[in-house]
């Protein structure tokens, strides 16, 4: 679910089980910085826990990480457009 709050935020991704590892992720992912971006997006933020799969979704996928989110539980993650 990609959101503008008021800056560009991905706020949710999330594929069933059965299909992860089938692309479903990415294509999601994909359609999300593309809505993103033609909304005026530069530089998207994510949160996402660490050592989760979604973290080495995000992080084979380009994202920076940039430290831990606000009650340092989540690592944020940028990326730019």
């Amino acid at each position: 679910m990609p959101l503008f709050i008021p800056e560009p935020y991905l706020a949710a991704l999330f594929v069933v089980p059965e299909h992860q590892g089938k692309g479903v992720g990415g294509a999601l992912l994909e359609l999300a910085l593309k809505w993103l971006k033609e909304k005026g997006g530069r530089l998207i933020t994510l949160e996402t826990d660490p050592g989760s799969v979604a973290e080495g979704f995000y992080k084979n996928r380009g994202w920076e990480k940039t430290g831990m989110g606000e009650f340092g539980i989540q690592n944020v993650y940028v990326r730019q457009l």
